[in-house]
């Protein structure tokens, strides 16, 4: 008999598409969280990165684009985390 330990990866990487997957759909539904999440990173690239160079020297926008990637990814991830605990607390998922 097998124990349930053997079935975990194959569980966690279900749900793991599964809540990839229901994201993904909900974002391409709400095109203005779609719109937003594209926009906001070269809105900054653009207004913080052409301000600064000109005070900080031109190579400023290469090295301020490695922190918007990772603030655009840690920002997509709280929103998604955020929408996860909503969808909980609203017992649109199961417990």
């Amino acid at each position: 008999m097998r124990s349930s330990a053997d079935d975990r990866p194959v569980v966690l990487s279900a749900f793991y598409r599964a809540v990839i997957g229901r994201e993904w759909h909900k974002m391409l539904r709400q095109k203005d969280r779609l719109a937003s999440s594209l926009v906001r990173p070269v809105l900054w690239l653009w207004v913080i990165g052409g301000g600064m160079s000109a005070l900080a020297g031109p190579d400023y926008m290469v090295r301020l684009l490695p922190g918007i990637i990772a603030m655009a990814l840690l920002f997509g991830g709280m929103i998604g985390g955020m929408s996860l605990a909503l969808d909980k607390e609203s017992a649109l998922q199961n417990s």
